[in-house]
């Protein structure tokens, strides 16, 4: 409790010397720590445990290094709450897999469809979303999920025994309340 007391003092003073300074809200933001239970904190899909918003996902493999494979046809994130109405979604994408690549995916949202086209690694893509009435899921709809053990490896390689049918590895989504310009 003295810690928070603490900090929450030591933030006021900030704060308040840096007035005015673009820079105050990034410290505020460094020394306030969000509610866990807060939906802006986003996703990490490295994580083995999903944060405690999120109801339920379909769809996603198992955490790996750099976060989760969609798995088959379509992924689904269900939320406990509805979303705010007006939000800033990031989609922080590490790869697709084979012939995903260069190829459109979908992202729905409240009736909203947002395409991806993953052509690289580590890629993010911002949409902004304004009047979202009683949304609680995200849904991700690969171009061509595969399976790495039905595709020739490189040359060299030995075949995959990976059965998995994959599309799209996402490492994080972020959720921002209010429209990012």
């Amino acid at each position: 409790m003295a810690g928070v007391i603490v900090r929450s003092l030591l933030l006021v003073v900030l704060v308040s010397l840096l007035e005015g300074c673009d820079y105050a809200k990034a410290i505020a933001d460094i020394f306030v720590s969000k509610d866990p239970g807060d939906v802006t904190n986003g996703i990490d899909f490295k994580q083995k445990e999903l944060p405690p918003y999120v109801e339920s996902v379909t769809g996603f493999s198992f955490p790996q290094t750099f976060g989760r494979w969609t798995e088959g046809g379509k992924a689904i994130i269900t939320f406990r709450d509805f979303l705010p109405s007006d939000i800033t979604l990031r989609f922080y994408v590490h790869e697709a897999f084979g012939p995903n690549m260069k190829k459109f995916s979908k992202i729905l949202v409240g009736g909203e469809e947002m395409l991806i086209k993953p052509n690289d690694v580590d890629l993010m893509y911002t949409f902004p979303l304004k009047g979202l009435k009683n949304v609680k899921t995200i849904e991700i709809i690969p171009a061509q999920p595969a399976k790495p053990s039905e595709i020739s490896p490189p040359p060299g390689q030995p075949p995959s025994g990976d059965g998995r049918s994959l599309g799209i590895m996402f490492s994080k989504i972020s959720i921002h309340k209010g429209v990012d310009d």
